[in-house]
């Protein structure tokens, strides 16, 4: 999984949810600048950091690494 990949596909499925990074911090009880990174792509997250964000964002773990055939 490349780091801009999930970083796009994070941002997406947290816009799409009408949620800030904030709102999504609080959820997953993150700090916002680690949700931060995360979408600029400077950062991934270690598996219990993408269980928690999957299920905040009601998705699955596999939606958020996958990639879609246009990013590949």
């Amino acid at each position: 999984m490349l780091p801009q990949n999930f970083a796009k596909r994070l941002r997406g499925f947290r816009k799409l949810k009408n949620m800030t990074q904030h709102e999504l911090a609080e959820s997953v009880e993150m700090p916002v600048s680690v949700i931060g990174k995360l979408e600029r792509g400077t950062r991934l997250p270690n598996d219990q950091q993408k269980i928690r964000i999957a299920k905040a964002l009601h998705v699955t773990v596999e939606e958020l690494d996958s990639i879609s055939q246009r990013e590949e």
